[in-house]
């Protein structure tokens, strides 16, 4: 079997670029012979059903067809075993199991290193804690002797299962005593969007994933370890984990419950407007629904003490140039926050990602586009990436010091509110996307 091993990437990039530029399994492949490869697609990728809407996993393969002009269709699977069916009987041409080698049978198929693994134990309640679910791709667990050492007599009543993390969390949360065996950053996401829920431990040690792709597919593969070493030595790979690790969202368990009550009970009267209006501007609803939520609280009587109003929170200017009227009818209000959002999301540059490009229209949306050009031309004089969101963030509080705003056109803002809004705006979406599940995106998905 051929096998490219590296370091995982949030080791040490620079080991990456190093170790595949030596690896000899295909030696240094130049992006000129890359371009002259005849391969197409469809490339068929299976991706776990955890990773299938919204991972690094799904941003690095939709990334890499982008850049290379091939299509891709994605196909989800439940377990190991299903994966492993897939790629033998030449169903998929490419597999993200996201496990370690350990867990799994893939001899005869090219394995290549892209990230590293830390699992936790998430459970309903602190302390009383009576069942273990493992899912299966996690099964290793098992045999972490530390663990066992830790929870000696709830891994013996563990059982093996194929449930989402969706699904467990659902669970969890049903039912208190029951605990689950995760992937710490989506163990992680999930205590911050649902503060009921406890991390009781996080593995010490991280474990190298991989994904797979069939042995015979040499120009695929070669394409992807040129595209690799391309991104490990312009030190773009750590841009794919901004969208999961820069947003600072935490929600207190009342204001959960608020949020929750407010799904049931004042979004239905918006739902169908919102997806209407999203559909119209190709726009994630969520991300509208969750705009007017931060705005408002869906609240179609708000209004702010700068004078903005209704639903979306509309100021008089905007409302004019979007052709809304009367900003506190809910049905304006909604029709032109969408298309606001659309435009101010066409303004931002294409070769950006589709998470970078929000983050710069919901900052936009919030500050206003000239006091975001003010924090771009800062960014820029502070050498500071102003396209990531991880970066950016830091600078617009930076508005609200007369040391910095008064060499800028526009002078003063509330940068910091800024930030907090794109982040809560984040946030609520992502909530709004585990309760309505979604297997269809647009193309401006995030």
């Amino acid at each position: 079997m051929k096998r490219l091993w590296t370091r995982p990437i949030a080791i040490t990039i620079l080991a990456l670029s190093t170790l595949l530029a030596e690896s000899g399994c295909y030696g240094f492949f130049t992006s000129a012979k890359a371009a002259a490869i005849t391969f197409r697609g469809p490339l068929k990728v299976a991706i776990h059903q955890d990773l299938i809407t919204r991972s690094l996993e799904k941003d690095l393969i939709t990334e890499f067809a982008r850049n290379h002009s091939i299509k891709i269709k994605l196909i989800s699977f439940e377990s190991l075993e299903q994966a492993e069916n897939l790629l033998n009987h030449d169903r998929v041409d490419l597999i993200f199991p996201r496990t370690p080698s350990i867990n799994s049978d893939f001899e005869g198929h090219h394995q290549f290193v892209y990230d590293d693994l830390k699992l936790s134990m998430v459970c309903g309640s602190p302390t009383n804690n009576s069942q273990l679910w493992v899912p299966t791709q996690y099964s290793y667990i098992l045999q972490n002797k530390r663990f066992l050492k830790k929870f000696k007599t709830l891994s013996t009543v563990a059982t093996k299962t194929e449930l989402s993390a969706q699904e467990l969390l659902t669970k969890t949360l049903k039912y208190p005593e029951t605990c689950y065996i995760s992937d710490s950053r989506i163990a992680l996401k999930q205590s911050q969007n649902y503060p009921q829920i406890h991390i009781l431990w996080i593995a010490k040690k991280s474990d190298s994933v991989f994904w797979v792709s069939r042995n015979d597919l040499q120009e695929i593969n070669q394409m992807i370890h040129t595209w690799f070493q391309n991104l490990a030595r312009k030190k773009q790979l750590r841009k794919f984990w901004d969208r999961y690790e820069s947003v600072e969202f935490k929600m207190s368990l009342l204001e959960h419950r608020r949020f929750q009550s407010d799904i049931i009970k004042k979004l239905p009267r918006w739902k169908k407007q919102f997806e209407k209006n999203a559909r119209k501007n190709q726009i994630p609803w969520t991300l509208l629904a969750a705009v007017a939520y931060q705005e408002s609280k869906w609240n179609e009587d708000a209004t702010s003490h700068t004078g903005v109003k209704g639903l979306m929170q509309l100021t008089k200017d905007t409302a004019k140039y979007v052709g809304v009227d009367d900003r506190e009818d809910p049905s304006e209000s909604i029709r032109g926050g969408a298309f606001y959002l659309k435009y101010l999301y066409d303004k931002t540059s294409i070769k950006l990602s589709p998470y970078e490009r929000w983050a710069q229209a919901l900052s936009a949306y919030n500050m206003g586009w000239a006091h975001l050009r003010d924090a771009r031309l800062l960014a820029k004089r502070l050498n500071t990436d102003a396209t990531r969101w991880s970066r950016f963030k830091k600078i617009l509080p930076l508005l609200r010091d007369k040391k910095y705003h008064s060499q800028l056109q526009f002078g003063f803002a509330r940068g910091d509110e800024t930030v907090d809004f794109v982040d809560q705006v984040f946030g609520y979406t992502d909530l709004l996307n585990s309760t309505f599940t979604r297997r269809s995106q647009t193309s401006q998905d995030f």
